[in-house]
């Protein structure tokens, strides 16, 4: 008798070998990819800004579009 379902394809595999140790943190990948995010975010801030304020010819909405966005 097959007990296999449709829906098995799409259950993750929880073997041992990809289930994190009892120990480990489970948001250490999460924290560098936050990193990774902010760092971006830092660099490409400037060039946001400046199209923004293209788009709005207002310093301060401009300012306010590009801080929600980054936000968002």
């Amino acid at each position: 008798m097959d007990t296999s379902s449709a829906f098995d394809a799409d259950m993750p595999d929880f073997s041992p070998a990809t289930c994190p140790s009892p120990g480990a943190d489970p948001d250490a990948p999460n924290r560098q990819d936050k990193l990774g995010f902010q760092a971006l975010c830092t660099r490409l801030r400037p060039d946001l800004l400046r199209f923004a304020q293209w788009l709005t010819r207002n310093n301060s909405l401009a300012e306010d579009v590009v801080q929600e966005s980054l936000l968002r």
